[in-house]
């Protein structure tokens, strides 16, 4: 679930570069707003409970990309993102320990930016990722109804790379992802038949 060290997080980031010496650091600020109805709004109002779990390896738990961090503990930056996709389109985020008609359980694999070197320019390419299992589960029996990672990945050229360049490849890639969970016809799916079975 979330993070409840919020006041902790930044402490503990920047501590950990800390030792890497004396480096420049993009610290970033990164969001998600939803701008236009996606195939949700065709789904009947739910509650929808969100858990969203860190299951990143221990090198990119604390951190973005080499020297990216981000100003706001990333656990709550997709939690909030989904939680606005599904109000966005006239659903109901509640509480994990309140009733809910289901959970939506996270579990966040990857999100990570990195640059290369492109062949015939002096330009590089700057690379975001952003990877996390979906499951939906009926939190009465608690039965899987439906499982599936989602990726999403971005790019761009730079011949300069500044912070402000980095933000805006990790907040596109929060934004593909955010896309392709709300419009996957297996999840959309798999809570169409929940509410003919389950709902009154």
């Amino acid at each position: 679930m979330r993070s409840k060290a919020k006041t902790g997080y930044g402490v503990l980031i920047w501590s950990i570069i800390a030792l890497s010496g004396c480096v420049t650091v993009a610290n970033l600020d990164l969001s998600y707003y939803p701008t236009r109805e996606s195939p949700l709004m065709d789904i009947k109002q739910m509650n929808f409970a969100l858990a969203v779990e860190d299951h990143r390896n221990s090198k990119q738990r604390y951190q973005l990309g080499d020297n990216v961090i981000s100003k706001k503990d990333i656990l709550t930056i997709l939690y909030d993102a989904i939680g606005k996709e599904l109000k966005f389109n006239g659903h109901k985020v509640v509480d994990i320990k309140e009733d809910s008609d289901v959970v939506i359980n996270v579990h966040l694999k990857k999100y990570w930016i990195y640059t290369k070197n492109k062949m015939i320019s002096s330009d590089k390419e700057i690379v975001g990722i952003l990877s996390s299992n979906i499951r939906i589960i009926n939190p009465r029996n608690h039965s899987i109804l439906f499982s599936k990672t989602i990726n999403s990945t971005t790019r761009d050229n730079r011949e300069t790379i500044t912070e402000s360049v980095y933000e805006r490849v990790l907040n596109k890639a929060l934004a593909e992802f955010i896309r392709c969970f709300s419009r996957d016809t297996g999840l959309l799916r798999a809570l169409e038949d929940f509410q003919l079975h389950h709902v009154a």
